[in-house]
């Protein structure tokens, strides 16, 4: 089985020195945002932004599909066209550098509301595309292997990239959280944030956090992530060091299933063969499909750490199909496929795939199962067949989240039902008189 995960980095790049945090004036401390903060600061004058710009270390090329994001050996990846990351910057803490505006700030790190806190919430489930760089491509750091996370607008109608900016006034020290695919409207309250999902087997969930402890800048109010954190971490300079990219850790939080079937050996293969026996559909039962992950908390501890993923209270179990790796399409849309391939020929096919989540969300004795639709050349259909994913003792498979596990189904030909009968014969009892008068 493979684990995958992605390494995804975050790095502000320093343009020209600040500004102090409390020389710009805001009349309405609680509603301000990115854009209106930008304009303020381009209105005095100011031209220090600092840009949000994400990025990834990889080096090999690999393939996607629409539903199963893939990264390579370094993580690097990109995400399918038209899909898109939904990412979050969140106030984790305050700097209490501006001493003007600490009274309207909440007294503790805890005590911080998502919702209503200005500065808070700086990034709001913007949409990103990830774009993978070789390292022979032109890039903006020359020579490495990397993704870029691009933030973009408009992607209903004409995407466009889009650049957003650190806050000058360094009240907060913030985390970055992304996950995938992005939701038009998650659930937000004062510490949590929530995306809610129900997914058919092609849909690949993803969460990670960009979050770093560096104490280095204690002193100087600037408690990474903040545009003064940069500013001092660069010297000045106009970027940052490749190498001084910190990272945003990207995990599938579902378990792929890739399920395969063959012929026993050449000898059933003939019989499938000659028989013409097909597959006319794949499934797996018993799988909860409304599912709720948590994308960010300030909670570390159940019931809802940040990055876990759970079943809703009102899901039930039902069915997922198999879908193709190259296209994710249904593999039977164009008719039903062949166990045997050719007389005597005992190679395995591979069917497809489906996205599921791992079994530590199934309840007691609840277990996966695949589910074999067949039909013969007659136009007969055969018995369905299911596999439930147990192992030899009887106790439920185990299917972690972040793995790729391939199932292999070895068929035997159906065999011919003969039965031979006999009929005892009938065992003569002595007769017995009875005298009517």
């Amino acid at each position: 089985m493979n684990k995958y995960l992605f390494i995804l980095g975050l790095v502000g790049a320093t343009l020209l020195s600040s500004c102090g945090s409390d020389e710009l004036a805001v009349d309405d401390p609680i509603k301000i945002s990115p854009e209106e903060e930008r304009a303020l600061v381009i209105e005095a004058g100011q031209d220090s932004e600092i840009p949000i710009v994400f990025g990834a270390i990889g080096n090999k090329r690999y393939a996607t599909t629409r539903g199963s994001v893939e990264s390579d050996d370094a993580g690097s990846f990109s995400t399918p066209d038209g899909t898109y990351l939904g990412v979050f910057c969140l106030a984790t803490g305050k700097q209490n550098e501006n001493q003007m505006i600490n009274s309207i700030l909440p007294a503790t790190s805890s005590a911080i509301n998502w919702t209503s806190h200005q500065y808070a919430k700086w990034l709001d489930n913007v949409p990103a595309s990830v774009h993978k760089y070789e390292a022979a491509d032109e890039s903006p750091y020359p020579g490495n292997a990397y993704s870029e996370v691009r933030f973009m607008t408009n992607i209903e109608t004409t995407p466009t990239r889009k650049y957003y900016y650190y806050p000058f006034g360094n009240w907060y020290h913030y985390n970055f959280y992304a996950y995938y695919p992005r939701v038009e409207t998650p659930t937000i309250d004062a510490s949590n944030v929530y995306a809610d999902y129900t997914i058919t087997g092609k849909e690949d969930i993803i969460q990670g956090v960009a979050s770093v402890t560096d104490n280095t800048y204690i002193l100087d109010h600037a408690l990474p992530y903040c545009a003064k954190y940069f500013r001092l971490k660069n010297g000045g300079s106009l970027t940052t060091a490749f190498a001084d990219l910190p990272t945003l850790d990207l995990q599938h939080k579902l378990t792929k299933i890739v399920v395969v079937v063959k012929p026993h050996d050449a000898t059933h293969a003939h019989a499938l063969f000659d028989r013409g026996i097909k597959l006319k559909n794949v499934q797996i039962d018993g799988v909860y499909k409304d599912l709720r992950l948590c994308v960010a908390s300030k909670s570390s501890s159940d019931p809802n750490p940040t990055g876990q993923l759970t079943k809703k209270s009102n899901a039930t179990s039902g069915t997922l199909s198999i879908w193709k790796e190259a296209d994710d399409t249904n593999p039977f849309s164009g008719g039903e496929i062949l166990i045997a391939l050719a007389d005597n020929d005992a190679t395995a096919t591979t069917i497809g795939y489906a996205m599921l989540p791992p079994t530590s969300l199934l309840g007691t004795n609840e277990k996966y199962m695949i589910k074999l639709e067949m039909v013969q050349n007659s136009g007969d259909d055969l018995p369905d067949f299911s596999v439930v994913l147990e192992n030899t003792d009887g106790s439920s498979m185990t299917l972690e989240a972040g793995h790729s596990y391939t199932i292999t189904l070895d068929i035997y030909s159906p065999s011919e039902i003969y039965v031979k009968a006999t009929l005892r014969d009938w065992v003569n009892e002595s007769p017995t008189i009875i005298e009517v008068d």
